[in-house]
């Protein structure tokens, strides 16, 4: 119960400083979708569906390599 939680409030604390800043930690938001299934998981663990993981696993490796490039290449 604990990762869909601190999922929330994740993806909270990006808004607020997105709202106050005007600035988004891609980093953050790449690992919330990386843990993102297995807080599904724990919230119904008969739910299977590995589509899901994958569309996540995809959208997090997308957002993770913005973030590289913005921060570090750019």
């Amino acid at each position: 119960m604990i990762t869909p939680i601190c999922i929330v409030l994740m993806l909270v604390t990006q808004l607020v400083n997105y709202f106050l800043n005007g600035e988004v930690n891609l980093f953050v938001l790449a690992t919330a979708c990386f843990v993102s299934p297995t807080a599904i998981k724990e919230l119904k663990p008969n739910f299977i569906n590995s589509k899901l993981d994958n569309v996540f696993l995809i959208i997090g490796v997308v957002i993770l390599s913005a973030g590289i490039y913005i921060e570090f290449i750019k």
